[in-house]
């Protein structure tokens, strides 16, 4: 949540620093739930996001970039954990 910033007037921006891209929106939030959004969280942040046509779709592709990024992650830690529980949510959501 780093990446929010305010203006004076209260508008509310989020800024991507990490994979600069065009295309719907719904892919950064389908990398929000695999990369940082505990499991149990999902359905309020989903809910948060307003319209999410597509996330369906969007779920696959961020579920292989997390295999990727659990792939450096140790295989006993809590962070590892943390990565497949994401992942398995994922999955659950795609069947």
């Amino acid at each position: 949540m780093r990446n929010m910033r305010t203006s004076p007037a209260g508008e509310v921006a989020f800024l991507d620093w990490e994979d600069v891209g065009i295309g719907p929106g719904v892919y950064d939030l389908a990398w929000l739930l695999v990369s940082s959004v505990d499991r149990h969280q999902w359905k309020d942040t989903i809910a948060a996001y307003g319209d999410t046509t597509g996330l369906r779709d969007a779920l696959p592709s961020a579920a292989a970039q997390g295999f990727f990024s659990l792939a450096d992650t140790p295989v006993d830690s809590g962070v590892a954990l943390a990565w497949v529980q994401r992942i398995e949510e994922a999955a659950r959501r795609i069947r």
